[in-house]
């Protein structure tokens, strides 16, 4: 398998092959280091991975960077600090290594705003903290 797919690229091929979608360029990269131009994109999608990075905080500065000013960032993030049992859950995903260093929803809305993102809607549901914020 080369460096720039994984099993994850391949079932997403399937997936748009099974759907028609042949315009699509398929790129395994660091997030905190992407290769692309700033500015390149109208629109970044963030699900479910944030809290799962070493460094939350300096991805969404990258992802931030490749969003053309007035675009949007749709995103979700395990935030901490909602309630002892999700905490509970959250530390035990840490210390397995699952999930990266905890954030509560002030730092995720605190990271989102040092990268230059106004916030629009911001609600949590239990633990988890969907957010769309625009680049300034």
């Amino acid at each position: 398998m080369s460096p720039r797919t994984s099993p994850t690229t391949s079932w997403a091929r399937r997936v748009a092959e099974r759907n028609g979608l042949s315009e699509i360029e398929y790129v395994r990269a660091d997030v905190v280091e992407l290769p692309f131009a700033d500015a390149e994109f109208d629109l970044v999608v963030t699900f479910a991975g944030l809290h799962c990075m070493p460094e939350p905080g300096a991805a969404i500065v990258s992802l931030a960077r490749v969003l053309r000013p007035g675009g949007t960032m749709v995103g979700s993030c395990v935030v901490s600090g909602v309630a002892a049992r999700y905490d509970r859950q959250i530390q035990a995903l840490g210390e397995v290594g699952v999930f990266g260093p905890p954030c509560t929803a002030d730092e995720l809305l605190g990271w989102l705003d040092a990268a230059g993102l106004s916030r629009g809607d911001f609600y949590c549901n239990g633990s988890l903290a969907q957010f769309v914020a625009m680049k300034r």
